[in-house]
C-alpha cells in the first residue's frame, strides 16, 4: 500500500507517541516509578516513529508471511537500534539505554531479547494495529490533520535542538567537572611524593614535615571543598540538569563515576 508524505507524518507522531507510552508503562512497572526514556524531553520516543516507518514501508507488503515479517522486523529494528545508540554515544558521551547486562548483547547497543521482543512487536503491529491507525488518519480531515501535523513538527524540531543544546551543555560541565577531579588525583600524588621524599631525608626536621603536611592537607581540603561546592551549589542548580532528573537512566562511559556521583546528590537533596 503506498502512503502520502502527509499520512507517513501522522504514522511518525503517533508511532512515536505510543512508544513513549509504552516505554513508559515497561519502565513504571520494571522501576516502581515514573522515568522518561525518550531522548526528547516531549512524550515521544522518535526511534519508535522512525523505526515503524521503516517496516512499515519496506515490510508491510510481506505482513502475509509472518515468518519473513519477523526476520524483517528484528533486522530493520535490530539496526535502527544500534545504529542509534552508537551514534548518540559518539556524539554526546551519553547513552539512553545499555545492554551490558543483558545476555547476548553487542556493546550494550543491542540484545537478542530485545531484538526478538521487537521482531514480535513489529508483527503484531502491521497486523492488528496499523490498520486501526490507517483508519484513524483516514478518517480525520486533512486540513485538520495538516494542521495538527505542523503542529507537533514544529513543537518535535523546537524540543530537538533544545534538547540537543542542553546535552551539550551539560557534557561541557561533566568535562569541566571531570578535569578538578584529574587535578585533584594530580594534587593528591604530588602530597604523597612530597610525604615520602620529606620522609626519607629528615629525621631532625619533624615539625618542619608535620608543617607541610598540614598545609598540603589544608590545600587538598580547600580544593575538595570547592569540587563539592561546585557539585552541589554551582552544578546542581544549572536548569538543564532537570533533563537529567526526567531521564535518570542515561549513562556515560566516559563520566560515569562523576555521573553517579551527581545523581546521588540529587537523592540527597530529595531527601
Amino acid at each position: 500500500m503506498g502512503y502520502t508524505i502527509y499520512e507517513y507524518l501522522c504514522f511518525f507522531m503517533i508511532y512515536a507517541f505510543l512508544g513513549w507510552v509504552t516505554e513508559v508503562i515497561f519502565q513504571t512497572i520494571r522501576e516502581g516509578h515514573f522515568i522518561n526514556r525518550g531522548f526528547l524531553r516531549g512524550p515521544v520516543c522518535p526511534i519508535y516513529g522512525f523505526g515503524l516507518l521503516l517496516v512499515i514501508h519496506f515490510l508491510e507488503p510481506l505482513k502475509s508471511n509472518i515468518t519473513v515479517l519477523f526476520i524483517g522486523s528484528v533486522v530493520f529494528t535490530t539496526l535502527l537500534e544500534l545504529i542509534t545508540g552508537f551514534v548518540l554515544e559518539k556524539l554526546f558521551s551519553i547513552r539512553w539505554w545499555d545492554y551490558s547486562k543483558e545476555k547476548f548483547n553487542l556493546n550494550g547497543y543491542i540484545c537478542l531479547e530485545f531484538s526478538i521482543i521487537w521482531g514480535l512487536a513489529c508483527v503484531f503491529v502491521l497486523n492488528i494495529i496499523h490498520p486501526l491507525i490507517y483508519t484513524f488518519v483516514t478518517f480525520i480531515p486533512e486540513e485538520v490533520g495538516f494542521i495538527a501535523v505542523i503542529i507537533c513538527s514544529v513543537l518535535f524540531i523546537i524540543d530537538t535542538i533544545l534538547t540537543v543544546f542542553t546535552i551539550l551543555k551539560f557534557k561541557s560541565k561533566l568535562k569541566r567537572l571531570s578535569q578538578i577531579g584529574d587535578k585533584l588525583l594530580e594534587f593528591s600524588d604530588g602530597i604523597g611524593k612530597h610525604i615520602s621524599d620529606e620522609t626519607l631525608i629528615v629525621a631532625d626536621k619533624t615539625d618542619r614535615l608535620k608543617e607541610d603536611m598540614y598545609l598540603e592537607k589544608l590545600a587538598f581540603k580547600e580544593l575538595s571543598e570547592e569540587r563539592k561546592d561546585i557539585i552541589e551549589n554551582y552544578l546542581m542548580k544549572f536548569r538543564y540538569l532537570s533533563y537529567l532528573k526526567t531521564h535518570p537512566k542515561i549513562q556515560t562511559s566516559k563520566y560515569r563515576d562523576l555521573l553517579d556521583e551527581i545523581k546521588e546528590n540529587m537523592k540527597k537533596r530529595k531527601q
